[in-house]
This record gives C-alpha cells, sequence and structure tokens, in this order.
C-alpha cells in the first residue's frame, strides 16, 4: 500500500529542519506526494464500492433494467480485478431476469462480454468464467431468435478473438462457437463459405467425446441446411444420415433427439430428390420408433418435430 511506503520512506529519513537546506534530493517532497496518491487511491476506491453497491442495490430491489443502465455508466478502468468480478455476476443476474425486455437483456449481456475482457484470463474465478460462458450462449439464442445473424457472427468473432480456436470456457467451446457463427453465415447466404467452415469443424470434432459429437452432429445438420438451400439434396442427404449413423444406437436424450431430426431431414431431402415414396417410408419409420415408444418425452419430441 502506498500509506505503508510513504510511513517506511519518512522513517528511514533523518529529521529535516529546513528542507531547502538539508533535503537536497527533495526526499520529503518525494514522501508528500505518495501521501497525496495514496489519498486519491483511497477516494477512488470508495468511489468504486459506492457505485458497485449502487448496482447491488437496484438488483435488490429487482429493479434489473435500472442496474444495467446504472452499470454502461461506470468506467471499468476504475475497478480493481476483484470489483470487475462481482460487477460481471451482478450484470448476469440482472440480464438474465429480464425475460420480455429483449433489447436490455442484450445489452446487459454484452457488457459482461465488455467486462470479461477487461479481466486477466489467468484471474478468472469459476464462477466468472460461468457467468461470462452463459452470456455468450444467450446471446447466440437472443440474436438468432430476433434473427439478428450479423451481430451473431460479431459476438462469435469476439469470442475467438478472446478465446482462440480450441480453448473452452465454462462449458462453451470453439468448435460450438465456430458452428453457430456458420450457421448464421448460411442465414446471411453466405452458403459457399459457410459450408467450408462447417468442413473444417467436422474434421476438428473427435467423436470419441460426447461433446465432439453434438459439435459434429450441429456441424452436419448445418451443412445439409445450406447444401439444401443450393438445391444439393443428394449431399444434404449424405449429412443427415451421417448423424442417423452415429446416434442409431445411442441412449442419451440430447443424441436421440437429433437422431429422431436427423431422420425426419433425410426424408426430407429424399422428397426433394423426386423420392416421394422413400420419403415416406423414412417419415413412417420415424413414427414407428419414436410415436410408439414408451419413453414419453422423446415420443412427444418426435410428434412435436413431425407436425
Amino acid at each position: 500500500p502506498l500509506s505503508f511506503l510513504a510511513e517506511r520512506l519518512a522513517n528511514s529519513l533523518p529529521a529535516v529542519q529546513h528542507a531547502t537546506d538539508s533535503d537536497i534530493y527533495f526526499i520529503g517532497c518525494t514522501v508528500e506526494r505518495i501521501c497525496r496518491a495514496d489519498r486519491v487511491e483511497r477516494e477512488s476506491t470508495q468511489h468504486s464500492e459506492q457505485r458497485l453497491e449502487s448496482v447491488r442495490n437496484s438488483l435488490r430491489r429487482s429493479e434489473y433494467r435500472e442496474a444495467i443502465l446504472d452499470a454502461q455508466t461506470i468506467r471499468l478502468d476504475d475497478f480493481d480485478s476483484a470489483q470487475k468480478h462481482n460487477l460481471l455476476l451482478a450484470i448476469f443476474v440482472a440480464s438474465a431476469r429480464l425475460l420480455h425486455q429483449q433489447q436490455i437483456a442484450i445489452a446487459g449481456y454484452q457488457l459482461c462480454l465488455s467486462i470479461g475482457a477487461s479481466l486477466s484470463r489467468d484471474r478468472f474465478s469459476d464462477h466468472a468464467a460461468t457467468a461470462l460462458s452463459m452470456a455468450y450462449r444467450s446471446l447466440f439464442e437472443l440474436f438468432e431468435d430476433s434473427s439478428q445473424f450479423k451481430k451473431l457472427i460479431q459476438t462469435a468473432d469476439q469470442f475467438l478473438k478472446e478465446f482462440g480456436n480450441t480453448r473452452d470456457l465454462a462449458g462453451i467451446d470453439a468448435l460450438f462457437v465456430r458452428t453457430r457463427r456458420a450457421d448464421a453465415m448460411a442465414q446471411e447466404g453466405e452458403l459457399v463459405q459457410a459450408i467450408s467452415e462447417f468442413d473444417r469443424i467436422i474434421a476438428a470434432c473427435d467423436k470419441t467425446q460426447q461433446g465432439g459429437r453434438l459439435n459434429y452432429a450441429r456441424a452436419q445438420h448445418g451443412k445439409g441446411g445450406a447444401l439444401l438451400s443450393r438445391k444439393k439434396a443428394k449431399p444434404a442427404h449424405l449429412c443427415h444420415q451421417s448423424i442417423v449413423s452415429l446416434f442409431q444406437n445411442s441412449s442419451d436424450e440430447l443424441e436421440r433427439r437429433l437422431f429422431v431430426q436427423a431422420q425426419i431431414n433425410c426424408a426430407i431431402c429424399l422428397k426433394e430428390q423426386h423420392k416421394s415414396n422413400d420419403a415416406n417410408l423414412a417419415l413412417d419409420k420415424v413414427s414407428q420408433d419414436h410415436l410408439n415408444s414408451t419413453d414419453t418425452r422423446m415420443r412427444q419430441y418426435a410428434y412435436d418435430t413431425l407436425c
């Protein structure tokens, strides 16, 4: 602390009666300047704590919109690492509670990303990493639901810039982010570029791990959709069929859902190839396999997807 430094420095010097006569190196002035810096630092810390407490008070009153608007006026440079962590967690909570105020929720999640970018990677707490990961996921969902695909791409680019093409962040990995980005590119009409990116993602997936299998399936699904948009139903069918082959013996619920969706997409691709009989047979198999299933949730999912 500066106060400690000033005290030690002052105590180590002989008493000075006349600074102009004896203190030829102006050490006394240096001590005084350190003391002034200490006062400024204390005042700045007190101000930062007041701003943070103001945000917390808004949360306590369930004034989530006000908490985000208040936090947007804070200069992050005035906050130390611990204060930034606390602010990140507070703004994430506020954003997650704004279910019906999409724009202000987006602003809150984007603020979480800004706070995260100002933190040193090696000082991330587990709670902060989880909040930041969920902020990214929430932004992807919100931008996709509102068809703001360019903003989704920008957010994915920000993640990849911060964490690279291979690193994970509390359950969200780079291949997942790249898949969401490629999906958005396809929605923006950049089909050729999207297909190329899907191919790179597919090649990088480790199918021996569930995360790798899920990324592989999502990328194959996205590539199939992009190919179908380019009127290439046959290669699109191969993409979806690869998902069917991967998950046909799986008992995991999420993998089984991707399996059902892939079966239906195979039927759609067959229909686009003017193979209506094969398409109907494929849909009949989905009905037989899943609508009569004893698994209530899977039966409902298959029914909703078919409808």
